[in-house]
């Protein structure tokens, strides 16, 4: 494969527009209620505050990174995933297992996606070869 080749775009599977919709709706929704919180409550000082807006950030970079690279971004995004699940599951007063579902669930799931999306876009960029 010469460098041409690699420059190409690669054709965009199923599975990576799924990821972009449900990113695009999920990690604006989180953006949305954090900008929600800071303009009623104004900005958190207490240590849970700071570990979810980090949680927040770190979620949207990965989701970025995803957009381009798949591959990559598509591992971010479960590590946040993870991240949001374990924040939940100590922070979390009842209904724990909901808690962590809710907030890290959707991480890992788009996550996941983009990475089937690569794993397909890189098969078929092989099978082309």
């Amino acid at each position: 494969m010469d460098r041409s080749d690699r420059l190409q775009p690669r054709k965009r599977s199923g599975f990576s527009w799924a990821a972009r919709i449900l990113g695009l709706i999920f990690v604006g929704f989180w953006l949305f209620i954090s900008v929600m919180m800071v303009v009623q409550e104004g900005i958190g000082k207490g240590v849970e505050d700071r570990i979810m807006a980090g949680l927040i950030l770190c979620s949207t970079a990965a989701f970025i990174v995803a957009w381009w690279r798949e591959g990559i971004g598509g591992v971010f995004l479960m590590v946040a995933g993870i991240a949001h699940s374990t924040f939940a599951l100590f922070s979390a007063g009842h209904n724990v297992g909901l808690a962590m579902l809710i907030s890290g669930g959707p991480f890992l799931l788009i996550g996941g996606l983009f990475l089937m999306g690569w794993s397909r876009s890189r098969a078929n960029a092989d099978e082309s070869h």
